[in-house]
């Protein structure tokens, strides 16, 4: 009898990709294949996620993605009886993510040694790890694919040998039925007028630097379009900018150093990080208040914190004047109001132009 344990990690809580799976093949209670995958679920982590696993995008970057493990696993799925731990949690997520890829895949057949140990035993609960806890089988490393799939392998003829396996425990899953929208997280943020206000001026410029050409008319149409709203006066960086351009079009005429200025001031807008040039070995956080933004490629934003304190650091929640060091995660945020940064980026830039002494340092430039 073929069997296939199999273990699936997610990099968010939305549970539609996998970025890792583990997996142990046994012939006639044999181990014949065990293989654990990391895989470039091509979506952004969660810090729940990547604390909880320790898979991180730095990790998977260079992974392989689903459908070419897929290619090379999919007669193991297709010929065996799977079983997993949780085996509703884990099919749900292979489901999903054969969806997202548009994958077809056979109905399956599995038991589940959750649902299993619930009915025959009494526990303080049933998670895996308090079950491998309570009949002595090894667990290297919780929330790890290979090591979770590998006990529960054990724990699967541990429970046989005690309770034994019945028909009824055996359930097919028809793969195609997940609804991907019932776990997905509702991203439609209202944001302010301001807000509001301020990309759609991010998004003219971004339309002026499109064909990298800033033309002399897109100019005084922007500058137009900046008179009509004055009610975004006073949030960085519309001051400098309006500024700049009435004063390069005061006289009708834009030489190429006016253009260059132009230029680097919207670059500066779009994306803050666009002229840094990298040099971890100049940063020194000894002592110095450091606030975290973002989410992270190399680790969680508690893993990342508690490498700061050990360079010396302290890490602050929120962001102040007293701040010396915004960090920013290389993943950025799906939540941030300017797509590629965020309104602490943008109070960091308006303290800097103020003459405040606040750095901004971007993830790469302390993991490189």
């Amino acid at each position: 009898m073929k069997i296939l344990f199999f273990d699936v990690e997610t990099p968010n809580n939305r549970n539609d990709k996998i970025s890792q799976l583990g997996l142990v093949l046994d012939i006639d209670g044999k181990t014949v294949f065990e293989r654990n995958y990391l895989i470039n679920p091509e979506t952004h982590f969660d810090d729940f996620n990547m604390e909880l696993t320790s898979v991180t995008p730095a990790l998977v970057k260079d992974s392989q993605t689903f459908p070419n493990i897929w290619n090379e696993i999919r007669d193991y799925f297709s010929s065996s009886l799977l079983v997993a731990h949780n085996a509703t949690f884990d099919l749900s997520v292979l489901d999903k993510t054969l969806s997202a890829y548009k994958i077809d895949a056979p109905a399956s057949q599995f038991l589940c040694t959750y649902k299993k140990a619930k009915k025959s035993l009494h526990s303080e609960n049933y998670k895996l790890n308090t079950l491998c806890s309570f009949f002595d089988i090894p667990l290297d490393e919780h929330h790890n694919a290979i090591c979770d799939a590998k006990a529960c392998r054990d724990l699967f003829y541990k429970l046989d040998e005690l309770y034994g396996w019945e028909e009824c425990d055996i359930s097919t899953k028809f793969f195609g039925e997940s609804d991907l929208s019932t776990k997905s997280i509702n991203n439609n943020i209202v944001y302010s007028a301001s807000t509001k206000g301020m990309q759609d001026l991010k998004l003219l410029i971004e339309n002026i630097k499109s064909d990298g050409n800033i033309d002399d008319d897109e100019l005084v149409k922007l500058s137009h379009w900046m008179e009509e709203h004055e009610e975004l006066i006073g949030i960085f960086p519309f001051d400098k900018i309006f500024n700049t351009l009435s004063a390069v079009l005061y006289d009708k005429t834009i030489t190429d150093e006016e253009r260059q200025l132009i230029n680097s001031l919207f670059n500066t807008f779009i994306n803050p990080f666009s002229d840094v040039s990298f040099n971890n070995s100049a940063i020194d956080f000894s002592g110095k208040k450091v606030c975290l933004t973002g989410t992270f490629e190399t680790g969680s934003k508690k893993q990342i914190g508690e490498h700061i304190i050990s360079l010396g650091g302290i890490i602050t929640k929120n962001l102040t004047k007293s701040t010396d060091i915004l960090l920013v995660g290389g993943q950025g945020s799906t939540a941030w109001a300017y797509g590629n940064y965020g309104n602490k980026i943008k109070d960091a830039l308006q303290w800097q132009e103020d003459g405040i002494a606040i750095s901004i340092i971007g993830e790469k430039e302390v993991f490189n």
